[in-house]
């Protein structure tokens, strides 16, 4: 929604890092495979970003793909100033393809100098699987990918990973020293209250507020992707799902938006995630963009993603208009743009999308959000519905982002989904019960 990588037409899962003013976004490139590379970007507001290309490539003994990981600081950073990257690699082993978790250090963020093979951290087979001989496609054969790394108090260092262990459905836990060298531990225990909600399970970040652990997990199933929100009272668990907003990035009809991940920001933590514009990952085509940064924050004991003020930077010129109940509010189609106001509840936004299509956001007086499209006998076929078990006020404030075919909609600065318009805008839409509107343009200097 805000950057498309210019160096790889096709990319994937993103991950961000902040360090004295500089905002780097790792991507993963995805041209010919799944993963073949990293990529970066770097920005000084989190807004404007330019594109560095290819920071770290696969080796020679990669056979499926190259999977992503995530940037920490080194053990002995204030002394060395050296960051570390794990990402991971299929390669064969007993004529086996399997997934070993790789390491990689800078001291700039941008130029990176692979460790040796004798740092691979492998699959711990006492607690997970290394080959599933029942395994019918590649996606079911088993995973050691993307090590989510938090610190540990007194030092050292707590991951989260995808993997798969042996007994029960959950994810990889362990610890390390110094970053590099790591000791497998037993799965967290995930409490389902019954059989599990999720098809598959890619951990996008952990992150401890307050007392407490918040886990960020992903489906990519396709009837049934999206980001999930677990709290746990400890590191290693047990886990459970979140009692409130526990579909965290969701979206019932298709895959919209996907893999969440925290980092610290300049005042605070923050989420990064992608959005797809077009197609869906298992299509030949697709589009990928970074959607705007979240601000990460935990109300109710319930974590929430929020409008994140640096966002702001979005804005450019605003248009100067008169509005009416009903009205029709016109703008230049090929440009993004931020519409500010009050929706008084029920409310409703409609998007007219080219040839002739219409998408309609629904805002009941509980604040419960529906998002769907006429059929050919105009009725309005409801794709997702989202409850984020909030109290707003009879008018609260809302903010909708749209960018090509990618929206945002927040309320009272929560934010309450991500969609994917299934034709692009036609540069018309029309608001109901809504006061106080206010339309920017997207700088002209953002994609």
């Amino acid at each position: 929604m805000l950057f498309r990588a210019k160096a790889a037409a096709k990319t994937w899962d993103t991950c961000a890092f902040y360090h004295r003013g500089v905002f780097y976004l790792y991507y993963l490139i995805a041209e010919s495979c799944p993963g073949e590379g990293l990529g970066v970007a770097t920005s000084t507001d989190g807004v404007i970003w330019e594109d560095l290309g290819l920071v770290i490539t696969h080796s020679d003994q990669m056979v499926r793909y190259l999977g992503s990981g995530s940037i920490c600081k080194a053990a002995g950073f204030e002394q060395t100033g050296s960051f570390l990257c794990n990402y991971s690699e299929w390669r064969k082993e007993e004529e086996k393809n399997v997934q070993n978790i790789l390491f990689a250090s800078s001291t700039d963020l941008i130029h990176w100098k692979k460790f040796p093979n004798d740092t691979i951290f492998k699959i711990d087979e006492r607690y997970y699987k290394k080959i599933d001989v029942n395994a019918q496609w590649v996606w079911q054969d088993p995973r050691w990918e993307g090590i989510s790394v938090i610190p540990k108090s007194g030092g050292g260092y707590y991951g989260f990973w995808t993997a798969t262990p042996k007994d029960g459905f959950s994810f990889g836990f362990g610890i390390s020293e110094d970053g590099l060298h790591w000791q497998a531990l037993q799965p967290p225990i995930i409490e389902w209250e019954g059989d599990p909600c999720m098809r598959f399970i890619e951990v996008g970040g952990v992150w401890q507020f307050g007392s407490k652990y918040y886990a960020m997990l992903g489906d990519y199933a396709s009837d049934h992707c999206g980001m999930f929100s677990f709290v746990a009272g400890a590191p290693g668990g047990p886990y459970r799902l979140a009692s409130k907003n526990f579909e965290l990035l969701r979206n019932q009809s298709r895959m919209h938006v996907y893999f969440s991940r925290f980092f610290e920001g300049p005042n605070g933590v923050l989420v990064n995630h992608h959005a797809l514009a077009e197609g869906q990952f298992s299509d030949p085509h697709f589009v990928v963009y970074c959607s705007p940064f979240k601000r990460a924050i935990v109300h109710e004991n319930a974590l929430y993603l929020k409008w994140w003020e640096g966002n702001e930077h979005i804005k450019g010129s605003e248009i100067e208009f008169r509005s009416a109940h009903g009205d029709i509010i016109a703008y230049p189609k090929e440009r993004g743009i931020i519409l500010e106001g009050q929706m008084h509840l029920p409310g409703r936004l409609s998007i007219f999308t080219e040839s002739g299509g219409e998408v309609i956001l629904s805002i009941n007086d509980q604040g419960i959000v529906e998002i769907g499209q006429h059929d050919l006998q105009e009725n309005v076929v409801w794709e997702d519905r989202v409850d984020r078990q909030l109290t707003f006020g009879p008018a609260p404030y809302f903010r909708l982002l749209l960018n090509q075919t990618m929206l945002e909609l927040y309320i009272e600065d929560y934010l309450i989904q991500c969609y994917t318009l299934a034709r692009p805008p036609a540069g018309r839409l029309a608001l109901e019960n809504a006061t106080g509107i206010r339309l920017w343009l997207w700088r002209d200097d953002i994609d």
